[in-house]
Formats: structure tokens, sequence, C-alpha cells
């Protein structure tokens, strides 16, 4: 993003560099050089280029680690969102938000306010509203909580 913002054209260069000189077996390395490639074109709104990284990313890689799991969806949803797919922001975020329970309280307050900013822009006003609900409710604290999210310590300490 540093890059983009001072001015340098290929954004990705580095990466994509660093992907060809990963071997093929190193799956998790490859997947989260892809996912850093997506994310980045996801940020500077390039939707389709995203969406090919993604389905470059080794789905063992996304079921074996949480981090994985959580910047893959969170991708997914928001690419959903640039290309108007309602239906598959709706399943990409609910996958986001699962991955995010295991990964702790910032990925689930993240998976919040973001999937609440996707929805607002999309016609899926009502899960907007959820979300953002959901979000200064606290949830991410351990609210309502799923049964296999981890223990989690308050965001902020109370008296």
């Amino acid at each position: 993003m540093t890059e983009y913002t001072i001015g340098l054209c290929d954004t990705t260069g580095p990466l994509e560099k660093m992907l060809a000189r990963l071997d093929a077996g190193e799956t998790a390395a490859r997947s989260r050089v892809h996912l850093g490639i997506a994310w980045i074109a996801m940020a500077l709104r390039f939707p389709s280029r995203a969406r090919e990284h993604l389905k470059l990313v080794d789905p063992r890689a996304v079921a074996g680690a949480a981090d994985i799991r959580v910047r893959y969806h969170h991708v997914a949803a928001c690419v959903a969102k640039d290309m108007g797919d309602v239906d598959t922001l709706r399943r990409e975020h609910a996958a986001w938000l699962e991955a995010a329970w295991s990964h702790g309280a910032g990925a689930v307050a993240g998976a919040y306010y973001n999937g609440a900013k996707y929805f607002s822009v999309r016609p899926a006003g009502r899960s907007a509203r959820k979300h953002r609900s959901r979000a200064a409710r606290g949830e991410s604290r351990g609210v309502g909580t799923p049964k296999n999210a981890r223990k989690q310590r308050p965001l902020c300490a109370t008296s």
C-alpha cells in the first residue's frame, strides 16, 4: 500500500517475485503470498485480480491456519461486495465471522465492523444494521459467542 501511495506502479511485484521463488510444496507460504496479493488488489479496487489470487489459495492452508482462514474470507467478502454479489457476500461474511471467533476479539470486531460497511453499500441494509448493533454491544468480547470460540479477555478494563 505504501508503494501505491508514493506512486510506484508495481505494488505487488516483490510478492510476485517471492511467489516465483517458493517451492510448490510450500502450500501455507504460497497461500499467504496469494492472500497478500489478493488483499492489495482488493484494497486498490481490482476485485477480478483479487478473485484470481483467491482461487490459487490452497484449501488445506485455509483449513489449517486461523490467520489464513480469516484473511481469505475477509478478502472474499470484499470481492463479493465489489462485484455486487450479495449472496456470496453473506456466505463469505458468515465464514469470515466464524473464522474470526477462533482468531481473537480483534478479528471478530473487524469482521463485524467491516461487514457492516460492506453490507451498507449493497442492498443488504438489514444485515448492516444487525452487524453494527452486534459490534456496538461488544459481542467480540464474548457476549453470545459460539461454543467453539476461544476464551477472550475484555477489550477494555471495566471497574
